[in-house]
């Protein structure tokens, strides 16, 4: 019996200007599984989509971090990733 592969749908959070998350999101995306990230930093990766959790930028810490906590939340949520995965999610 053959072995089928299906392609995923993976959401990877992190610092998407990270070269070992960029790196490894794309690696996943050339396997030929739908990658999308979800980062505080808004970079631009070739092929990866890359959503910004709202509140990021706020200068008041205590609000920014809850600001970026419940966006990002909501953000994976939408994704509707078959696995997500976190990568130093604790950070934000």
């Amino acid at each position: 019996m053959e072995h089928v592969r299906r392609a995923l749908s993976i959401c990877v959070t992190g610092a998407a200007d990270s070269p070992h998350e960029s790196e490894r999101a794309q690696a996943l995306a050339r396997l030929g599984h739908t990658v999308r990230m979800v980062s505080p930093t808004p970079v631009t990766i070739d092929g990866i989509p890359v959503r910004v959790p709202w509140g990021a930028q706020l200068s008041f810490a205590p609000l920014r971090r809850l600001a970026v906590m419940v966006s990002t939340l909501w953000a994976v949520g939408r994704e509707r990733a078959d696995v997500v995965h976190c990568h130093y999610a604790a950070e934000y």
